[in-house]
């Protein structure tokens, strides 16, 4: 049942009327005025509709995002409110996906597509030379030679970093 506020336009005195049902502006001042409700303060039946304000307080639970806020797929748990998400993702370092630069993940997934590629060279490089005769020691050492090991190319290839 809504509360809806009347100001009195002899006097200016606000009241509060209790309805049964939800009126517009208009329908409510005219109601108010038919009904003879009169004003506390001067008794006087001419009242101006007021737009009437939720009555929310700082303890409400209930506001926009539902009574507990919402469930945010990314982070994995509910948060009240948008704000919270981004606060959260930020402290976690996560980046929106709108921040990441043109054609990102293509970029990636290419570089992960060409480390591998080198990967399964240098594996078929070693197996050759395994067949061939060598060493697993000849092998390794025809593989990764010293200078590549200590320019950290073989570290770079082989890390699980990308």
């Amino acid at each position: 049942m809504p509360i809806y506020d009347f100001q009195c336009k002899t006097c200016n005195h606000y009241q509060e009327e209790l309805f049964f049902e939800f009126y517009s502006l208009h329908e409510r001042e005219l109601l108010m005025n038919q009904e003879k409700n009169t004003c506390d303060n001067c008794s006087d039946v001419n009242w101006r509709a007021k737009l009437s304000v939720p009555n929310l307080d700082s303890t409400s639970k209930t506001h926009r995002y539902g009574v507990e806020g919402y469930y945010s797929k990314a982070l994995g748990k509910h948060v009240s409110s948008p704000r919270e998400e981004n606060k959260i993702m930020e402290k976690r370092g996560f980046v929106c996906e709108a921040d990441l630069t043109p054609h990102f993940w293509e970029d990636k997934t290419q570089k992960i597509k060409d480390r591998i590629s080198e990967q399964d060279q240098y594996i078929a490089r070693y197996n050759n030379a395994i067949k061939e005769g060598k060493s697993k020691q000849e092998a390794a050492v025809e593989l990764a030679p010293t200078h590549d090991i200590q320019s950290g190319k073989t570290d770079t290839l082989w890390s699980d970093k990308i």
